[in-house]
């Protein structure tokens, strides 16, 4: 379902980016559009924040980042919760790079390249949350 049909609590999105101004807007921005966002600087650090906060229901990562890149950090999310549904939003998106990602369960879809404008980052999370991880 999506954020505006919920009755209950809003997705909460775990948001993987480098950039700190960047995710600091981002998720400033998500929050006034109902979405609970736990924020993490690298891929090292959203499995960390994961294991603390199992209720994370969308990822969305960036791929390039320090230490383990967005596409390992996703596998290892979806290694560790297997419903998570993830989109991606970055500026090292490749077609070869997109293939990978939905054989990993990220729907076409859900991967955006920066930059990208605010609504479609919106709906791509929507969408993730509504239908989820793409079949492998």
């Amino acid at each position: 379902m999506s954020v505006d049909q919920k009755t209950t609590d809003p997705p909460r999105v775990l948001y993987v980016e480098d950039d700190d101004l960047t995710r600091e807007r981002i998720s400033a921005r998500l929050e006034r559009k109902g979405f609970r966002v736990v924020a993490a600087s690298s891929g090292e650090a959203a499995l960390d924040q994961h294991c603390r906060c199992a209720e994370l229901e969308v990822a969305l990562l960036d791929l390039e980042l320090p230490g383990i890149s967005g596409v390992e950090t996703w596998r290892q999310l979806r290694e560790r919760n297997p419903d998570i549904a993830g989109v991606i939003c970055s500026g090292a998106l490749t077609d070869t790079t997109r293939s990978e990602l939905q054989k990993l369960g990220i729907r076409s879809e859900c991967c955006l390249c920066k930059p990208c404008r605010f609504q479609e980052l919106l709906q791509a999370l929507r969408r993730a949350t509504e239908t989820g991880t793409a079949p492998q």
